[in-house]
């Protein structure tokens, strides 16, 4: 059986893969499993502006598509949001 969250599994949206979960002061986890959340709401008025996405990657899945971005990630995506702005 796989759950979103709990004493279980936790399974990969995009490749499917389960990782046994465990609790680490009350917070529940699971060996190479990331969970993304996304939230919109730039006040363009998209349709999916307040949504509020939330899933669990494995650290391959993460990577691969991380890496397909155009734009780079972390410290290197704010510079280049500071560049742009300049």
């Amino acid at each position: 059986m796989i759950s979103w969250r709990g004493d279980v599994a936790i399974k990969c949206h995009k490749c499917s893969k389960e990782a046994n979960s465990f609790k680490v002061g009350g917070i529940t986890v699971a060996e190479d499993m990331h969970e993304i959340r996304i939230e919109g709401g730039h006040g363009d008025e998209f349709p999916q502006d307040l949504d509020v996405l939330a899933f669990d990657v494995c650290g391959t899945c993460l990577r691969n598509w991380v890496n397909g971005f155009a734009v780079p990630t972390n410290a290197e995506h704010d510079q280049h949001q500071q560049s742009r702005r300049q």
